[in-house]
């Protein structure tokens, strides 16, 4: 569970149980995946009122249990609640085969304890206008678990789980429109991920997710734990945003809290726009952390308009060994390959960004604004900053700390430029390098304040490419002339060379 992932996509385990929703009120028709949508309705600590309006089978209790034995392949229960308490267990036997089940009632379902088949199970609410509703697991487990369809809600708006704050495992969410345009916390696979929500080995596949704040393309947002998961989206037409809001918009997650962890997960679009956001805080990974990120990635193009990031757009917590690969557009400011802005408690460490940076504002080609700290990391983008913005290779405006990383894209601009940093005011400096050939800058700064110049040194192309430089611990980073086009590269980053 642990390793790093490579880019693109996690493999979902087999599917075997499916959990989703009925989408209409009146078909009984054999085309069940055409109208499937994720969603669950309220209940007590185990079913009531089941009753096959479709195929045959019985429905048996027996103490904290409920049995349903299904003769024949396809079936469909309605429910008059379907609720499982902890400790508490459904199993449906129905060999290898299919079963709808179909809640009638008003109230939201909660799977604190166990559901099991042999073959699969399709877990919705009906409705008199086809309304999808938001699914929720609170407590329990769900494993090997798929769904279909179109989700639409007013919050915690989910293509697999609006809510969850229990064990989500090899699921796999496939061609799932979340459309919630006026809605917070909107993800691809779960609207929020909370208390001691656990989601491992699970994958977003061709989707698009539309929200108002805190959206991404897996989770909108986490305060709990995810891990060796992916974002895998696109759009038909292959020119809408597969991911787009006005706040807090990430590829991945919109919101990963302070007590939020992501390890080993991807955000990938495919043939769509890019990360789109109208407002602040957009990221290709995550708009915004307060929490951790270790082993991430993201290949995503983003644009919005203040503090963009390639992978985050607000970092005030850890983002480690974790790259991005996607352009950045920002059309105010703080725009950055990898982070937006960098705050106070912010930390990057092993880290690395290649697209290229654009902003009306500051531009960084790894970090647009730095208060925070950043070790051993470094960019190849070009930057370009506009008539108010300041571009530097590494970062746009330093007034943090910076030590063993380097820099080798060009900048443009009209104001200040450096192969390193744009504007150093106050910040520190220990064993940075910029390659001033390929940057086309003979300066590291385009203006400093805290005399930082004999913390820095430009070296050519060349010497960037025989060997590291001075103080680079050889423990952290490699050389070799085969790998990252000859330039030393992070060794906890070796797979995604």
């Amino acid at each position: 569970m642990q390793g790093k992932m490579g880019a693109g996509r996690v493999r979902a385990g087999r599917v075997s149980v499916r959990t989703s929703a009925y989408r209409g009120t009146t078909a009984l028709s054999l085309c069940m995946l055409c109208a499937l949508s994720v969603s669950a309705r309220a209940g007590g600590i185990l079913p009531t009122g089941g009753q096959y309006v479709a195929g045959q089978g019985s429905i048996a209790g027996s103490g904290n249990g409920l049995t349903v034995m299904q003769s024949s392949s396809r079936g469909i229960v309605n429910w008059q609640s379907f609720s499982i308490g902890s400790g508490n267990s459904v199993f449906f036997n129905n060999g290898q085969g299919a079963t709808l089940n179909r809640v009638t009632g008003g109230n939201l379902s909660k799977i604190d304890g166990s559901l099991s088949a042999t073959g699969s199970v399709y877990l919705g609410y009906n409705t008199a206008t086809g309304t999808i509703e938001v699914a929720t697991v609170t407590g329990g487990d769900q494993t090997d678990s798929s769904a279909v369809g179109t989700v639409a809600g007013a919050g915690n708006v989910g293509g697999f789980a609006g809510l969850n704050a229990g064990t989500l495992s090899t699921a796999e969410v496939i061609q799932t429109n979340v459309d919630a345009p006026a809605a917070y916390q909107v993800g691809g696979f779960v609207g929020s991920n909370i208390g001691d929500g656990f989601i491992s080995s699970d994958i977003v596949l061709a989707s698009n997710v539309v929200g108002f704040s805190q959206v991404g393309g897996f989770a909108g947002s986490n305060s709990a734990y995810i891990a060796q998961s992916a974002a895998s989206l696109s759009v038909a037409d292959g020119t809408d945003p597969a991911v787009s809001g006005v706040n807090q918009v990430g590829g991945f997650a919109g919101v990963n809290t302070a007590a939020g962890t992501i390890v080993n997960s991807s955000s990938e679009i495919v043939g769509a726009g890019p990360v789109t956001g109208t407002g602040n805080q957009i990221g290709g990974f995550a708009g915004s952390n307060a929490g951790s990120l270790t082993g991430d990635e993201s290949s995503d193009d983003v644009t919005g308009v203040n503090f963009v990031g390639g992978f985050v757009g607000t970092n005030s917590g850890s983002v480690g060994t974790s790259f991005a690969t996607g352009t950045v557009g920002a059309s105010g400011y703080d725009a950055g390959g990898l982070v937006g802005y960098n705050t106070l408690i912010g930390s990057i460490d092993q880290s690395y960004a290649v697209g290229s940076v654009t902003a009306l504002g500051s531009a960084g080609g790894l970090v647009g604004l730095n208060i925070g700290s950043i070790t051993d990391s470094y960019a190849t983008g070009s930057v370009g900053a506009g008539s108010s913005g300041n571009a530097g290779g590494l970062v746009g405006i330093n007034e943090g700390s910076i030590a063993t990383s380097y820099a080798t894209g060009s900048e443009s601009g009209p104001k200040r430029l450096g192969g390193l940093v744009g504007s150093n005011i106050g910040g520190t400096i220990t064993n940075g390098y910029w390659d001033t050939q390929a940057s086309g800058q003979a300066k590291a700064f385009g203006f400093d304040n805290n005399n930082q110049s004999g913390n820095v040194q430009g070296l050519t192309t060349l010497d960037l490419q025989s060997g590291l430089p001075a103080n680079f611990d050889p423990t952290v980073w490699g050389s070799d002339p085969t790998i990252n086009d000859g330039y030393p590269y992070l060794l906890s980053l070796s797979s995604s060379y």
